[in-house]
């Protein structure tokens, strides 16, 4: 799943990217870019993207 499309199903998720200054909200890159590849990009462990992404997730769906 790209970047983009983890952005749109979960909108909440965009937060994530931008705590973590992460230029991926309106980058060309974001549609095939995925949560692998920007964290190798932005120098991040691969493991606390994923765990922010889910907790972002969860929080919005218990919300």
């Amino acid at each position: 799943m790209s970047v983009d499309e983890i952005m749109r199903t979960w909108p909440a998720t965009i937060s994530v990217f931008l705590k973590n200054h992460m230029q991926c909200v309106g980058c060309p890159l974001a549609t095939f870019h995925t949560a692998v590849d920007a964290a190798k990009e932005h120098d991040m462990r691969l493991s606390q993207l994923l765990d922010d992404l889910d907790w972002a997730i969860d929080e919005a769906e218990d919300g």
